[in-house]
């Protein structure tokens, strides 16, 4: 410091050469904000690259409520299902059979995760998604393989979501949810979307005030595990 006050010919102190920086103000947003695309695959992607999952760390998320919750619900049962997800990437290669079962492996990885460690694995489960969903945006594959993409992005949207669900985390839980939904959606899985739907009606049964917002959609709700991930869909409650 001595060395630049000469240089500057000026005398400094040490706020002048390191000043202080300004306390970062945490934004809030709603729990759907970008999300509010087509229900097709196109919409999926685009909710994808405007979606890092780093932004939960930066963002705190507002639980919705009313007619704002129940309103996915009615938006995936009255979309079609999409045809054709296939994509064709200038770079990025193409996604292999193998390549694709080493990702079942990890959802259920996840899965058992938090069935043994509760939320302690939100940040691996976080970094899967993201891994998964830069292959959606990026790589090649055809609809077979694209719908298995959809699939697992969704399983890992539903486990990160009920994650934030136990740490409290409403907005995010929801956020999760809804994107699960999209993928879901795009995979053409109804047991899927369905038991994403039960976790959400199930949060907002436990949210005070919220209960009746849970009615428009806990019909969808199957019980037990979902058939071919082992996926949660029936009722909990958090401690």
């Amino acid at each position: 410091m001595r060395v630049l006050s000469e240089a500057l010919g000026q005398p400094l102190d040490f706020h002048q050469v390191w000043p202080e920086r300004a306390a970062r103000r945490r934004s809030y947003l709603t729990a759907d904000e970008g999300l509010d695309v087509p229900w097709t695959h196109q919409g999926l992607l685009r909710l994808l690259e405007g979606w890092p999952h780093t932004m939960l760390a930066r963002r705190a998320f507002i639980a919705l409520s009313g007619a704002a919750v129940t309103a996915s619900a009615w938006q995936w049962m009255d979309a079609p299902t999409p045809t054709t997800i296939a994509r064709t990437a200038a770079a990025g290669g193409r996604v292999s059979a193998e390549t694709l079962t080493v990702i079942d492996t990890i959802v259920a990885a996840a899965q058992q995760m938090d069935d043994q460690h509760g939320a302690a694995g939100a940040g691996f489960v976080s970094d899967q998604f993201s891994c998964v969903s830069r292959l959606l945006r990026q790589a090649s594959y055809d609809t077979t393989a694209g719908r298995r993409l959809c699939a697992a992005l969704a399983q890992l949207a539903q486990t990160a979501g009920f994650m934030a669900y136990e740490n409290r985390q409403d907005g995010a839980a929801q956020r999760w949810y809804l994107t699960a939904l999209h993928g879901a959606h795009s995979a053409g899985d109804h047991v899927l979307a369905a038991s994403i739907l039960a976790l959400m009606s199930n949060q907002q049964a436990d949210i005070p005030g919220q209960t009746n917002q849970a009615l428009p959609t806990i019909r969808c709700r199957p019980e037990g595990r979902h058939p071919r991930t082992g996926g949660r869909t029936g009722p909990h409650r958090r401690p």
